[in-house]
């Protein structure tokens, strides 16, 4: 049975070692925020060369989409010409996959072509050139 004392004794105990357990962990964030200083914090692009660095990079991500999406057309054309898509429910289910797969990889390929037209205004902004902003 725990008495005042003996009860009191333990919670004492088990707080103690949570702050020590809590002062280690800050202890170890410290020291690994030393060990890895700059983990996963974006950069701050402040160049004109930078940012068309960055502006270069979407492009090739935009190409790289424009073929994806190329192949996923394909595949549903190859699949379309295979099968009936009208024989069964499944079929239909499969089709409107590809097309939805694919009206979000353009929603992805305007994404990148919007990043790197801001990219490109940015680098412009930054060499001293004055640029009209475009909405998408």
């Amino acid at each position: 049975m725990w008495t005042g004392d003996k009860f009191r004794q333990e919670t004492m105990k088990r707080v103690n070692q949570m702050k020590t357990d809590g002062v280690v962990f800050v202890i170890l964030l410290v020291l690994l925020s030393f060990a890895f200083p700059n983990q996963g914090w974006p950069q701050v692009l402040e160049t004109a060369a930078q940012h068309l660095k960055q502006a270069e990079s979407y492009r090739e991500l935009a190409e790289w989409q424009r073929e994806d999406i190329a192949g996923y057309k394909r595949e549903r054309e190859n699949f379309t010409k295979r099968s009936r898509p009208s024989a069964s429910p499944q079929l239909k289910e499969s089709i409107k996959e590809y097309d939805d797969l694919i009206s979000e990889e353009e929603a992805l390929l305007a994404d990148f072509k919007i990043l790197e037209e801001w990219h490109r205004t940015r680098a412009k902004e930054l060499e001293g050139i004055k640029t009209v902003r475009i909405e998408p």
